[in-house]
Formats: structure tokens, sequence, C-alpha cells
């Protein structure tokens, strides 16, 4: 087999491999077959290679995936190698982000962030909750199944545990949903700040990273409602009742029970139209869908609510926070699982023994 040189990395650099004793040169293989992704290793001391022209020719009696590689990290050849490759069998899309945002009171802001390949936007649930739209990025290149990492910056604090990134993976024509509140660090400055999309986690040392995208946002104003559906508002108000939690510890709720209605109403709060998705995963009937429907016909949040209470008194001591994120993960509901994970679902020494989090 013959294949090009790959060119020089930078200038001044050669490949070192005419008269190098450890050439920067590699030659890769990976023999799994079919559309597997493969699994490389370096064969360059068990293969002679003879350089013809701008190229090098082997030989080889398998049948493989084979990669000429310059580097010059000798030792980390395969690790970068494979890092690479995972990121170039990456299928791009041109993406846009969306970012909505609802006042809980004048301090405090849900906001919803997505990233979405269509033009499906304009047809999401935060259209129906009060939400506002306040920014939108253009078409920009993302990849399927990549985690994006969000960072929160100016007179916006995001109310996430210390150390916590906020991030959404993106998969193609889904709602990719990132859920989360911000605080205004100053009451007396404008409520507005910046958003960042990033491909790689916030790194505790080292060089700046690019950034995907850059969003400027300014929250709303405080609307107010006259006489709302109590079913429709539960949920919303236990999620401010439990971020309360984070400033005053000694309203935290207290009982299992209390403590499993606000985790329930603070999921029904995210689900939306994924609810249907999620009771048939949870192997509820279609005649018990409806009659969740019928029984409340105005609001997604309450039919969430409902379907939650119905799984925890069906299934008992098996309906636990583990089961639970493992459906969620099925249906391609991370936004919520990582809620799962976030700072609104720690009680602090309270703790539950088996994961069993919910009550009947």
């Amino acid at each position: 087999m013959t294949i090009p040189v790959p060119p020089l990395s930078g200038e001044g650099l050669t490949n070192g491999y005419k008269g190098d004793s450890t050439p920067c040169l590699r030659l890769l293989c990976s023999i799994t077959g079919g559309t597997s992704p493969a699994q490389w290793e370096d064969i360059t001391g068990t293969t002679p290679l003879t350089f013809v022209k701008d190229s090098v020719s082997f030989t080889t009696n398998v049948s493989a995936r084979f990669w000429l590689a310059d580097c010059h990290q000798i030792p980390e050849t395969v690790s970068l190698a494979t890092q690479l490759y995972r990121e170039l069998i990456c299928v791009p899309y041109m993406a846009k982000f969306v970012v909505f945002a609802k006042m809980n009171d004048p301090v405090e802001s849900s906001l919803r962030c997505f990233c979405m390949t269509d033009d499906k936007v304009d047809k999401t649930l935060e259209q129906q909750e009060n939400f506002e739209e306040v920014a939108r990025s253009k078409d920009i290149e993302v990849l399927e199944g990549r985690p994006i990492y969000v960072d929160c910056y100016g007179n916006l604090a995001p109310l996430t545990k210390a150390g916590q990134q906020l991030v959404l993976n993106f998969y193609a024509f889904k709602e990719n949903r990132l859920p989360f509140c911000v605080k205004v660090r100053d009451p007396s400055q404008e409520p507005c700040g910046r958003l960042t999309f990033l491909k790689e986690c916030r790194p505790t040392k080292g060089l700046p990273q690019t950034a995907v995208c850059n969003l400027n946002i300014t929250l709303p104003a405080v609307k107010k409602t006259e006489k709302p559906d109590r079913r429709h508002t539960f949920a919303s108000l236990a999620l401010r009742k439990r971020y309360s939690y984070l400033t005053e510890p000694a309203q935290s709720p207290q009982s299992p029970c209390e403590r499993t209605d606000v985790r329930m109403a603070i999921v029904a709060d995210h689900l939306g139209l994924s609810w249907t998705e999620l009771a048939r995963e949870l192997n509820f009937s279609v005649e018990e869908i409806n009659f969740i429907r019928v029984e409340n016909p105005n609001s997604l949040t309450a039919q969430s609510f409902m379907l939650l209470k119905k799984w925890v008194h069906r299934d008992g001591k098996n309906a636990t926070t583990d089961a639970l994120t493992a459906v969620l993960t099925k249906i391609n509901r991370l936004d919520i699982v990582t809620l799962l994970e976030g700072p609104i679902f720690d009680y602090g020494d309270h703790s539950i023994e088996n994961g069993n989090v919910f009550c009947v």
C-alpha cells in the first residue's frame, strides 16, 4: 500500500523519518470491521516503511484501516489520533442557538437554551408558557452527539453547584433543551449578560477556548398575571420554593412526601410535550395516557405531574431517581437528567436509602 506523506505541521519542522532514530511519522492501524468505530494502534515499529517521493509504501496481509500521522508527541500519538478521529466522524449540522427567558421575580429568571436544526423554535412549549425569546444566533456548525458547554458572564449568575458546568448534548432534529435559572448579581444594574457556548469543558488552567457562539441577553420585565390556573402554576411555584432553599436552608422541605412532591413538580415543569413519550417508556397504556389528558385538559405541566404521581404509586420502591434517569436518557431528555444531578435535588443532610427518593 502507498499513502501520501501528511503535510508538515509547522514551519521549520521535519517529519524526521530520514535518518532520525525516533521519527515523528507514525503508521496507525485499526482492524475493526464493518461500520464499527476504529480502534487505533501504532504499528510503525513492526512495519517497514519505504519512502517513494512524497509517499510512504508498506506491505500488509490484513484487511484494515491505515492512517499515516505526523505527530511530534510520539508517546501520545494513539490518544491524540483517537481524539481527532472521534471528532472527524461526527456528522456536522447547521443549527441555531435560541434562548428563552421568564422572570420568576425581580432578581431571578428561568432560562431555556435550545440548539436546533430546523424551524421548530417557534413551536416550542416555551411559546405557551409565557417565556420570551431573548436571543437567537445565526446558523452555526455543530457536531452530532457532541456536548456543548455553557458559561454565563456579566450581571447574571447561574444557580448551580460550585464547580458544576452547564452542558447540553446536540442531536439533529431534536429539541436540544437546557433549562436552568439565573440570578441577577447586582439588582441596581441592568439584568443583562452573555452566554458562551463551548466545545470543551471549562479548563482549570491553560489558554481560553474559542467559543462556538456568544449570545448577549437582557432579561425581560416581570409580568403580573391575574388568577392563574393553579394546576398550571403548581410546578413553577414548587420550583421557586425549591430554589429558595439555596439561599434559605431553613425552607428546605422536611418530610419525604413533601420532598417527593417538589421533585416531581420540578421534573413536570420541564417535561412539556415529552410526557407522553415518557409515559410510553414507563409502560403506561394508551387508555391511561388519554385519561391523564382528559383530567388535565389545559396544562401540560399538570399532565406531567399526574403521570409522575401515578408512576410513583404504581412502582412503589422501584420508583427511584436512577430509574427515572434511565428512562429520561432513553427519550433524549438529558437536560432533565442534568437537572436531577443539580442543586435543586440536593437536600443537604437528608439521606434517602437505596436511592428511593420518591414516596407515595
